[in-house]
């Protein structure tokens, strides 16, 4: 296996699997998977856990947001949910 650059080719990938698994896990680094000069592909470390839900509302509590700033964040959501792919909500009809 060649030495890891932070990138691999498909076929070094399938060739190679478990060892670039290993190198993700141990090394924490993000390794990006390439066909011909295109980038097809990362293998990341998983992310780490976030806040609950009651942990935010309370980070939110303390930390109040201007009325601009609860706007944007507003504004922000309604686009994020216009571009989802997500199934209709049982709770709206």
């Amino acid at each position: 296996m060649a030495t890891i650059q932070g990138q691999v080719t498909a076929t070094e990938l399938a060739r190679n699997l478990t060892s670039l698994i290993d190198y993700v896990c141990i090394s924490g680094k993000r390794l990006v998977i390439t066909r011909g000069n295109l980038e097809v592909a990362r293998l990341v470390p998983p992310s780490e856990d976030g806040a609950s839900a009651s942990e935010l509302r309370a980070l939110l509590e303390h930390n109040p947001w201007s009325s601009a700033e609860r706007t944007v964040l507003a504004d922000d959501l309604r686009t994020i949910r216009k571009q989802a792919c997500l199934p209709p909500s049982p709770w709206e009809s």
